[in-house]
Protein backbone atom coordinates (compact mmCIF):
# COMPACT_ATOMS: atom_id res chain seq x y z
CA UNK A 1 0.00 0.00 0.00
CA UNK A 2 1.06 3.39 -0.96
CA UNK A 3 2.23 5.48 2.34
CA UNK A 4 1.43 9.31 2.49
CA UNK A 5 1.23 11.82 5.17
CA UNK A 6 -2.18 14.01 5.40
CA UNK A 7 -2.02 17.77 6.43
CA UNK A 8 -6.14 18.69 6.09
CA UNK A 9 -6.77 22.06 5.10
CA UNK A 10 -3.49 22.36 3.31
CA UNK A 11 -4.29 21.62 -0.32
CA UNK A 12 -7.01 24.05 -2.47
CA UNK A 13 -10.32 25.27 -1.69
CA UNK A 14 -9.92 23.40 1.93
CA UNK A 15 -8.90 20.31 0.59
CA UNK A 16 -6.13 18.14 2.11
CA UNK A 17 -2.43 17.84 1.21
CA UNK A 18 -1.35 13.99 0.33
CA UNK A 19 2.60 13.90 0.89
CA UNK A 20 4.23 10.79 -0.22
CA UNK A 21 8.03 10.71 -0.09
CA UNK A 22 7.99 8.59 -3.33
CA UNK A 23 5.21 7.67 -5.67
CA UNK A 24 5.41 6.78 -9.51
CA UNK A 25 2.81 9.38 -11.04
CA UNK A 26 0.72 11.59 -8.39
CA UNK A 27 -1.56 11.64 -11.47
CA UNK A 28 -2.05 8.44 -11.86
CA UNK A 29 -2.22 8.11 -8.47
CA UNK A 30 -5.12 10.32 -8.07
CA UNK A 31 -7.13 8.98 -10.93
CA UNK A 32 -7.03 5.37 -9.51
CA UNK A 33 -8.15 7.05 -5.89
CA UNK A 34 -10.86 9.73 -7.08
CA UNK A 35 -13.30 7.64 -5.03
CA UNK A 36 -11.41 8.22 -1.51
CA UNK A 37 -10.37 11.61 -2.84
CA UNK A 38 -12.11 15.05 -2.36
CA UNK A 39 -12.30 18.26 -3.90
CA UNK A 40 -9.24 20.51 -3.81
CA UNK A 41 -6.90 17.29 -2.67
CA UNK A 42 -3.54 17.85 -3.58
CA UNK A 43 -1.19 14.74 -3.91
CA UNK A 44 2.87 15.91 -3.75
CA UNK A 45 5.43 13.45 -4.54
CA UNK A 46 9.02 14.58 -2.96
CA UNK A 47 10.37 12.31 -5.37
CA UNK A 48 8.27 11.16 -8.94
CA UNK A 49 10.00 7.98 -10.69
CA UNK A 50 7.49 7.71 -13.53
CA UNK A 51 5.66 11.25 -13.93
CA UNK A 52 4.31 12.19 -17.49
CA UNK A 53 3.06 15.03 -19.45
CA UNK A 54 1.08 14.88 -22.47
CA UNK A 55 1.33 12.28 -24.51
CA UNK A 56 3.37 9.70 -22.11
CA UNK A 57 6.34 12.02 -22.00
CA UNK A 58 8.14 11.41 -19.23
CA UNK A 59 8.68 14.20 -16.09
CA UNK A 60 10.60 13.38 -13.43
CA UNK A 61 11.46 15.08 -9.96
CA UNK A 62 13.82 15.00 -6.90
CA UNK A 63 13.68 15.48 -3.94
CA UNK A 64 13.57 19.18 -2.81
CA UNK A 65 14.13 20.23 -6.49
CA UNK A 66 11.01 19.98 -8.39
CA UNK A 67 7.56 20.75 -7.06
CA UNK A 68 5.08 17.90 -8.45
CA UNK A 69 1.92 17.79 -7.67
CA UNK A 70 -1.64 16.34 -8.58
CA UNK A 71 -5.06 19.04 -7.84
CA UNK A 72 -8.33 16.96 -7.92
CA UNK A 73 -11.31 19.17 -9.23
CA UNK A 74 -15.02 17.94 -8.23
CA UNK A 75 -16.64 21.28 -8.23
CA UNK A 76 -15.81 23.43 -11.93
CA UNK A 77 -18.11 24.54 -14.46
CA UNK A 78 -18.62 22.44 -17.35
CA UNK A 79 -18.41 24.62 -20.01
CA UNK A 80 -14.87 26.16 -18.62
CA UNK A 81 -13.35 22.14 -18.83
CA UNK A 82 -11.38 22.39 -21.22
CA UNK A 83 -9.73 25.74 -20.18
CA UNK A 84 -8.82 24.80 -16.76
CA UNK A 85 -5.25 23.99 -17.93
CA UNK A 86 -4.70 27.51 -19.15
CA UNK A 87 -6.06 29.26 -15.83
CA UNK A 88 -3.53 26.76 -14.35
CA UNK A 89 -0.75 27.72 -16.77
CA UNK A 90 -1.61 31.82 -16.19
CA UNK A 91 -1.64 31.39 -12.77
CA UNK A 92 1.89 29.51 -12.21
CA UNK A 93 3.21 32.13 -14.58
CA UNK A 94 2.52 35.01 -12.22
CA UNK A 95 3.60 32.88 -9.26
CA UNK A 96 6.93 33.14 -11.28
CA UNK A 97 6.65 36.65 -12.13
CA UNK A 98 6.60 37.63 -8.31
CA UNK A 99 9.91 36.11 -8.58
CA UNK A 100 10.97 37.95 -11.02
CA UNK A 101 10.89 35.04 -13.76
CA UNK A 102 9.15 36.10 -16.88
CA UNK A 103 7.92 33.46 -19.00
CA UNK A 104 6.05 33.62 -22.50
CA UNK A 105 3.01 30.64 -22.64
CA UNK A 106 3.37 27.57 -25.41
CA UNK A 107 -0.33 26.51 -26.37
CA UNK A 108 -1.73 24.16 -24.60
CA UNK A 109 0.07 24.09 -21.54
CA UNK A 110 3.90 24.82 -20.84
CA UNK A 111 5.40 28.07 -19.85
CA UNK A 112 8.63 28.69 -21.09
CA UNK A 113 11.20 31.19 -19.50
CA UNK A 114 14.36 32.53 -21.20
CA UNK A 115 16.18 29.41 -20.69
CA UNK A 116 13.73 26.69 -21.76
CA UNK A 117 10.59 25.36 -20.23
CA UNK A 118 10.28 26.04 -16.88
CA UNK A 119 6.76 24.03 -16.24
CA UNK A 120 3.96 22.04 -17.92
CA UNK A 121 0.25 21.29 -17.02
CA UNK A 122 -1.29 17.91 -17.40
CA UNK A 123 -5.24 17.99 -17.61
CA UNK A 124 -6.90 14.37 -17.18
CA UNK A 125 -10.54 14.18 -16.94
CA UNK A 126 -12.57 11.00 -15.72
CA UNK A 127 -15.94 11.17 -17.01
CA UNK A 128 -17.36 8.51 -15.00
CA UNK A 129 -16.42 10.68 -11.65
CA UNK A 130 -16.48 13.93 -13.27
CA UNK A 131 -13.71 14.70 -12.23
CA UNK A 132 -10.34 16.76 -13.54
CA UNK A 133 -6.76 16.24 -11.96
CA UNK A 134 -4.37 18.81 -12.96
CA UNK A 135 -0.92 17.70 -12.90
CA UNK A 136 1.29 20.54 -12.27
CA UNK A 137 5.35 20.22 -12.84
CA UNK A 138 8.05 23.01 -12.10
CA UNK A 139 11.40 22.38 -12.02
CA UNK A 140 12.38 24.78 -9.02
CA UNK A 141 15.92 24.24 -8.02
CA UNK A 142 17.58 21.88 -10.07
CA UNK A 143 20.90 22.98 -12.09
CA UNK A 144 22.48 22.75 -15.47
CA UNK A 145 24.09 19.82 -14.24
CA UNK A 146 20.95 18.30 -13.21
CA UNK A 147 19.81 18.79 -16.72
CA UNK A 148 22.40 17.58 -18.82
CA UNK A 149 22.13 14.21 -17.83
CA UNK A 150 18.31 13.95 -18.73
CA UNK A 151 17.56 13.26 -22.32
CA UNK A 152 15.22 16.41 -22.98
CA UNK A 153 12.98 16.80 -26.11
CA UNK A 154 13.63 20.42 -25.49
CA UNK A 155 15.53 23.04 -23.60
CA UNK A 156 14.77 23.28 -19.76
CA UNK A 157 15.39 25.36 -16.97
CA UNK A 158 14.64 26.09 -13.64
CA UNK A 159 13.80 28.45 -11.18
CA UNK A 160 17.21 28.83 -9.43
CA UNK A 161 18.87 28.90 -12.95
CA UNK A 162 16.84 31.89 -14.05
CA UNK A 163 16.71 33.73 -10.87
CA UNK A 164 20.53 32.54 -9.31
CA UNK A 165 18.95 31.39 -6.23
CA UNK A 166 17.05 28.50 -4.40
CA UNK A 167 13.55 28.52 -3.64
CA UNK A 168 11.44 26.67 -1.22
CA UNK A 169 8.63 24.02 -3.43
CA UNK A 170 6.08 24.13 -0.65
CA UNK A 171 6.11 28.15 -0.36
CA UNK A 172 5.96 28.52 -4.13
CA UNK A 173 2.72 25.67 -3.75
CA UNK A 174 1.28 27.64 -1.33
CA UNK A 175 1.78 30.82 -3.81
CA UNK A 176 0.23 28.76 -6.70
CA UNK A 177 -2.94 27.53 -5.32
CA UNK A 178 -3.30 31.13 -3.81
CA UNK A 179 -3.10 32.31 -7.44
CA UNK A 180 -4.59 29.77 -9.22
CA UNK A 181 -7.96 30.46 -6.46
CA UNK A 182 -7.60 33.81 -7.61
CA UNK A 183 -7.79 33.08 -11.77
CA UNK A 184 -10.68 30.51 -11.01
CA UNK A 185 -12.73 32.57 -9.25
CA UNK A 186 -12.35 35.74 -12.13
CA UNK A 187 -12.50 32.76 -14.76
CA UNK A 188 -16.02 31.59 -13.10
CA UNK A 189 -17.38 35.01 -12.93
CA UNK A 190 -16.36 36.93 -15.24
CA UNK A 191 -15.56 34.13 -18.26
CA UNK A 192 -11.99 33.78 -19.59
CA UNK A 193 -11.02 37.19 -20.97
CA UNK A 194 -8.73 38.22 -18.07
CA UNK A 195 -7.03 34.60 -18.99
CA UNK A 196 -6.36 35.33 -22.64
CA UNK A 197 -5.41 38.62 -22.17
CA UNK A 198 -2.46 37.59 -20.03
CA UNK A 199 -1.96 34.61 -22.15
CA UNK A 200 -1.43 36.99 -26.10
CA UNK A 201 0.53 39.32 -24.12
CA UNK A 202 3.32 36.51 -23.39
CA UNK A 203 2.59 33.82 -26.66
CA UNK A 204 5.40 31.89 -27.37
CA UNK A 205 4.21 30.86 -30.18
CA UNK A 206 3.20 35.01 -31.75
CA UNK A 207 4.15 34.79 -35.37
CA UNK A 208 5.52 31.19 -35.96
CA UNK A 209 4.79 28.54 -38.33
CA UNK A 210 3.73 25.44 -36.49
CA UNK A 211 3.46 21.96 -37.01
CA UNK A 212 0.42 20.54 -34.67
CA UNK A 213 -0.67 17.05 -34.31
CA UNK A 214 -4.55 16.74 -33.16
CA UNK A 215 -6.52 13.42 -32.44
CA UNK A 216 -6.84 12.67 -36.03
CA UNK A 217 -4.24 14.77 -37.92
CA UNK A 218 -1.03 16.77 -38.98
CA UNK A 219 -1.83 20.03 -39.28
CA UNK A 220 1.20 22.86 -40.55
CA UNK A 221 0.73 26.69 -40.76
CA UNK A 222 0.86 30.19 -39.53
CA UNK A 223 0.13 30.55 -36.09
CA UNK A 224 -2.57 33.22 -35.56
CA UNK A 225 -3.17 33.84 -32.24
CA UNK A 226 -6.05 31.94 -29.11
CA UNK A 227 -10.15 32.35 -30.50
CA UNK A 228 -12.09 33.27 -27.41
CA UNK A 229 -12.54 29.81 -26.44
CA UNK A 230 -8.88 29.05 -25.78
CA UNK A 231 -8.40 26.82 -29.15
CA UNK A 232 -5.66 27.41 -31.22
CA UNK A 233 -5.91 29.04 -34.40
CA UNK A 234 -3.74 28.42 -37.57
CA UNK A 235 -3.87 29.18 -41.09
CA UNK A 236 -3.16 26.03 -42.96
CA UNK A 237 -1.15 25.11 -46.43
CA UNK A 238 -4.92 26.28 -48.09
CA UNK A 239 -4.82 29.39 -46.40
CA UNK A 240 -7.56 27.67 -44.24
CA UNK A 241 -8.55 29.35 -40.42
CA UNK A 242 -8.66 26.04 -38.49
CA UNK A 243 -9.70 25.71 -35.15
CA UNK A 244 -7.81 23.60 -32.80
CA UNK A 245 -9.81 22.58 -29.71
CA UNK A 246 -7.45 19.58 -28.74
CA UNK A 247 -3.62 18.64 -29.56
CA UNK A 248 -0.03 19.63 -29.34
CA UNK A 249 2.43 21.52 -31.11
CA UNK A 250 5.29 19.21 -32.47
CA UNK A 251 7.24 21.76 -33.61
CA UNK A 252 7.81 25.32 -34.43
CA UNK A 253 9.15 25.89 -37.90
CA UNK A 254 9.98 29.56 -37.92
Amino acid sequence: MDQFKIIEGRGFAGGALLVFDKIDSTNSWALANLADCGNGDVILAVEQTAGRGRFQREWFSSSGRSLTVSLVLKQFKPELASNLTQVAVIAMGGVLMRHNIFCNYKWPNDLLASSGKIAGILAELDSIADTIVLGIGLNVNLTVGDLAWLELIQPATSMQIESGNQHDPMQILDEFLCEFDTMLNLTNTSGLSAVLEKWRASDALSGKSVEVTTPSSLLRGRYMGLSDDGSMLILDEDEVVQEIRAGDVASVLA
